[in-house]
Order: C-alpha cells, then sequence, then structure tokens
C-alpha cells in the first residue's frame, strides 16, 4: 500500500500551466468563481479563525484566574476549536499568510528538529515573566509563539499544575502564546477584509492585475491549492507518522499530545471540500467533464468520512488494526483525490502539464 501511495503522489505531483486556449471555460466564467472562493471560503475562514483565536485567549485568561479543572478543560476546548477553525483555512498557502512568516509563526511543522519542544520547555522551566510580557511573544522564535507551543502548555508534561487551585508561570506563558495567536488571526482576518487589498485582485482577474493577469491564471491557483493541500495532508499529517526512517510512530504526528491529529485532518479535508464546492469549481466543467467532478465529489465525501471514523489518538490508531487498515484506506483515498484534481480535472479544464504546484515545507 505504502509504494502505490508513493505512486500515486509521484504521479500526481505534476501541476499545471495555461493551455492556448481553455477547453470549457472562458474569463468571464472564472471570475465569479473567485470572488466566490473569496467571500465564501476565505473571508469567513480568517474570520472565523480570528474568533477562536480571542475565544481561546479569553478562556487562558479565565484558566490563569481560577486554576481549576473546569476553567483547564475549558482551555483545551477553545484549544481544540481553535485547531479546527485553523486547520480549515491552512490549507490556503497564499497570499498574506506567506508574508513575515505568519504561516509558520501560527503554526511551526514539521519540526524535524524538535526546537518547539526544546524551546518551550526552557521558557517554562526559566519562568521569567519579562519574557512573556506585553506583545514580546511575537517576537520570539516561530517555533514557541504559535498552537504546537499552545498545545504543549496545555497538554504536555506538567500540564497538571493548570487545574491545582494555584496561579502559575505555565498558565501566563499559555496566556501569552495565545494572545498572540489571536494577534496574528487579526492581521490576516484585516488583511482580506481591507478595502483595494489582496481581496480584490483575487476577486478581479485581469489585464493589470499584478496577481492574476487572467482567469486562467487564477484557475490554476485556485486548483494549485487543492492539489498541494491534498499532497501535504498525505505527507506532512498522514504518512509523516505512520512511515519513514524508524517506521510508525505516534509522536511525528501534529497535535498528538492533545488527541487532534485524525480531526484537523478532517477540518482540512473540508476546508479543501470548500474551496472546490463553494467556489462553484465543479460548476464550471461541463459535458462530459461532469463525471470528474462526480467522482471528486464522491472521493472528497469518502475522505472526510473515513477521517471522522478515525478521530482517536494516533497510538490507538497504529495499534488497533481495524483503525490501521481504515488510515491506510485514508492515505490512498487522498492520493486518488489528488490525481483527479491535478490530471483529469486539469486536463478537462484545458491545463497542461509542465510546471510544478510545491508547497515548499
Amino acid at each position: 500500500m505504502k509504494r502505490l501511495v508513493v505512486l500515486l503522489t509521484a504521479a500526481t505531483f505534476t501541476a499545471l500551466a495555461p493551455a492556448a486556449n481553455a477547453a470549457f471555460v472562458s474569463d468571464a466564467e472564472i471570475q465569479p468563481v473567485m470572488q466566490r472562493a473569496v467571500d465564501e471560503v476565505i473571508v469567513p475562514g480568517y474570520s472565523n479563525f480570528r474568533m477562536a483565536a480571542e475565544a481561546s485567549g479569553a478562556a487562558m485568561n479565565k484558566l490563569c484566574i481560577a486554576n481549576d479543572a473546569s476553567s483547564y478543560e475549558g482551555a483545551k476546548k477553545a484549544f481544540a476549536d481553535l485547531v479546527s477553525a485553523w486547520s480549515h483555512i491552512e490549507v490556503l498557502r497564499d497570499g498574506p499568510v506567506l508574508d513575515n512568516n505568519l504561516f509558520e509563526r501560527i503554526l511551526f511543522f514539521p519540526d524535524r528538529k524538535g526546537l518547539a519542544l526544546k524551546q518551550i520547555q526552557a521558557m517554562l522551566a526559566a519562568k521569567d515573566e519579562s519574557e512573556i510580557a506585553g506583545a514580546s511573544m511575537k517576537g520570539k522564535s516561530v517555533a514557541v509563539q504559535g498552537l504546537t507551543g499552545l498545545e504543549y502548555v496545555l497538554s504536555g508534561t506538567g500540564s497538571e499544575e493548570l487545574s491545582a487551585g494555584k496561579d502559575n508561570f505555565r498558565c501566563h506563558a499559555g496566556r501569552a502564546i495565545a494572545s498572540n495567536i489571536a494577534l496574528l488571526a487579526g492581521e490576516l482576518s484585516d488583511a482580506w477584509n481591507a478595502p483595494d487589498g489582496i481581496a480584490d485582485k483575487w476577486r478581479k482577474p485581469g489585464a493589470g492585475n499584478p496577481v492574476f493577469r487572467n482567469g486562467e491564471e487564477a484557475l490554476i491557483a485556485l486548483l494549485g491549492i487543492l492539489v498541494r493541500g491534498l499532497e501535504t495532508t498525505n505527507e506532512k499529517r498522514l504518512m509523516i507518522f505512520t512511515s519513514g526512517e524508524g517506521g510508525a510512530n505516534p509522536k511525528k504526528a501534529l497535535y498528538w499530545r492533545s488527541g487532534l491529529t485524525l480531526k484537523s485532518v478532517e477540518d482540512n479535508l473540508k476546508g479543501l471540500q470548500a474551496f472546490w464546492d463553494q467556489s462553484g469549481m465543479q460548476y464550471i466543467i461541463r459535458g462530459e467533464g461532469s463525471a470528474i467532478t462526480t467522482n471528486i465529489n464522491f472521493e472528497f465525501k469518502t475522505a472526510i468520512s473515513t477521517a471522522a471514523k478515525l478521530d482517536e489518538p494516533v497510538d490507538k490508531i497504529l495499534n488497533d488494526q481495524k483503525l490501521h487498515s481504515r488510515l491506510e484506506f485514508l492515505i490512498m483515498t487522498v492520493a486518488d483525490l489528488q490525481a483527479r484534481l491535478n490530471n483529469d480535472y486539469g486536463r478537462a479544464m484545458g491545463l497542461a502539464a509542465g510546471f510544478t504546484f510545491s508547497d515548499g515545507d
């Protein structure tokens, strides 16, 4: 199975360059697709992330005041909601999130050298309030100022002190990280809501637009979000802990401490499906190509429902034969979905092979 996934991934990691003429679609048809992508997916996605980040900050503040079991559970629930909101929109690896290391400051992963763990442990051990005061967290290493740092505070070694009834530095550090994430989320939401900003450039591809000179370039970018997102889901979220040097290792998984690994994958897939469905990409392909969209819709539904059935701790999934088989099926489904989008949809839309969708992380 693993060899099959590798072959599928290699085969599907061909991206798309403009053909002379799109087979089924015109610039006039692509513009409303881009408008819906912005107004129905991107802007609300970052708005939801901002609200979830602010709620997480409020929950951490409440925890630092009460230091009890109830507020601790509330902070963990708010973190889970924050991860869910981010996982829906993190699939967009384009636009303002690429500026000033914003993406990495929110989510530093994969962390092959274990920098986040070393640095967050050192910060918690030092217990220096001046290091987390005000907006100082924003100037720290990207490895500690985002979601994986907050996860360690809430679910890593020593997290039991958060509900022990005493004021503690660990909670103060978590509150600082949560506040920093809220600031970053606000920057992204503001950027996409700015008048005459990036949103307008995405909504209106055409001559004179420095981002998309025509509808075909815009469609390639939108399709690239899906292809790269599915590749990342397989390679950086699933296969990273199921294979590779040393074999399967649950501690290589993102969010393994909080048990949110597969829930975040489900939300990644839902975020990708939103770009596909709510933008209307599937509706601008016609004729015989409609069978392609039917297959893509089925694959999305299958992948999301399979991920939902795997909402368990990673070590349990790896040690349970039924769950492990289901995980392998999910990996194959995501690879097949990537192939259908990259190859079948791209060709049907008149896009030709020749350029690489590389996410660079």
